[in-house]
């Protein structure tokens, strides 16, 4: 599901507990703890999504990743993302691709950055993967004109803004609105 699906499913248990509050002081206490259960089988859901999102970064740091983090999502929910930003494209794989932004000098960050990039193009020759993103980290110039060079073949969509879904509160630290921009990419053998 990815980070925005787990996004979805905290707004999900946010109306949930709001709704069984409601309920239960409105007499209607047995549609309450049917709507109580689907909350809790939420809480697991998203419990497990973090479980495979921190065994997704280290499988990143095993295949040499150091700042990336490819989080696979499965391709119906990678096609629901693609329908926002009118990129149609086949593909076999599809990942979420995450920067650990840890407390690097500018200079350190940006090597590190490069450096994962181009690991990550030599390791998707094996495939057609789609890699999809929302990110204020800065993109070297290098990988910035190659995703204008695929965008012109109909293989990638780099646009400002966030993807549709909004961030649950008290989830994420602000980023930066006007610099956060979303996209996604097909690298294809």
């Amino acid at each position: 599901m990815g980070i925005k699906g787990r996004d979805i499913l905290i707004w999900l248990f946010y109306l949930g507990s709001t709704t069984v509050v409601v309920l239960s002081f409105a007499g209607y206490v047995n549609v309450a703890k049917v709507i109580l259960l689907i909350d809790i089988a939420v809480v697991f859901k998203v419990a497990l999504l973090s479980l495979k999102a921190r065994s997704a970064t280290k499988k990143s740091r095993e295949r040499g990743f150091k700042l990336l983090t490819l989080l696979p999502v499965s391709r119906s929910y990678a096609n629901i993302l693609l329908r926002f930003i009118s990129l149609d494209v086949f593909f076999t794989n599809a990942y979420e691709l995450h920067v650990d932004r840890k407390d690097k000098y500018i200079p350190e960050f940006e090597r590190l950055i490069r450096e994962d990039l181009e690991l990550l193009s030599k390791v998707s020759q094996q495939k057609i993967t789609l890699y999809i993103w929302e990110t204020n980290v800065p993109i070297p110039s290098k990988f910035r004109r190659r995703i204008k060079s695929l965008q012109n073949q109909g293989l990638a969509v780099w646009e400002k803004g966030r993807w549709p879904v909004p961030a649950p509160p008290f989830v994420y630290k602000n980023k930066i609105k006007k610099y956060v921009r979303r996209g996604a990419l097909v690298l294809i053998d």
